[in-house]
């Protein structure tokens, strides 16, 4: 999706057409149909349709990829040997890291 087919349909979305999301931000009637036509806006002008839309810039430029967070599989980590374990930055200490091990297994001691 380009960005103009983005600022198109947040416009829609919010009930305005292009002419009035234009000179709601201080641009002429036409300036974003432009960018249907192969120009690409500035940040600065992005910045002023986005804030008059409500939204961020990258809404507009779909560069919000959110960050996939981290996920560690937990029985494998509680089995694997070269996972070091700590609390608060220090190393857990091996008698400790047992019972934590054997109650994530559900209190069975054997792997």
């Amino acid at each position: 999706m380009t960005t103009f087919e983005r600022i198109k349909q947040i416009s829609k979305e919010k009930g305005y057409s292009l002419k009035q999301v234009a000179l709601k931000a201080g641009l002429s009637e036409n300036a974003i149909y432009r960018y249907n036509q192969g120009v690409e806006p500035k940040y600065n002008t992005l910045k002023v349709i986005a804030d008059a839309l409500h939204v961020s810039v990258e809404d507009l430029t779909g560069d919000n990829k959110k960050p996939v967070p981290n996920t560690i599989d937990i029985k494998k980590a509680i089995d694997d040997d070269d996972v070091i374990m700590t609390f608060e930055g220090r190393p857990i200490p091996p008698e400790d890291l047992e019972l934590m091990k054997r109650l994530l297994r559900g209190g069975q001691s054997d792997r």
